[in-house]
């Protein structure tokens, strides 16, 4: 039997819904949590001309209720996540 918390960033709950930020603040809050840190999102940290990690890009180009809106952010009981999100390596 595999080991359940192996799979514990997967969304289990059924509540999941999307999460956009209600402001700057906790857009900032979000960013700082998630995309600072993950792997996805280093090569445009360390190069300003490289290719951004578009779920970013797209959840401030869609509206969350736009079929193109990216899934990988939601929210349920344990808060706001990206469940894209891989820890980025550090040497």
């Amino acid at each position: 039997m595999a080991d359940p918390l192996l799979f514990d960033h997967l969304p289990h709950d059924r509540t999941l819904t999307p999460y956009r930020p209600s402001n700057r603040t906790e857009g900032d809050i979000f960013h700082a949590r998630w995309c600072a840190v993950c792997e996805a999102a280093r090569p445009s940290r360390e190069d300003p001309d490289a290719e951004p990690c578009m779920i970013a890009v797209y959840t401030e180009a869609f509206t969350i209720d736009d079929p193109n809106y990216p899934k990988e952010w939601i929210t349920d009981a344990r808060g706001p996540r990206c469940t894209a999100f891989v820890e980025e390596a550090r040497p």
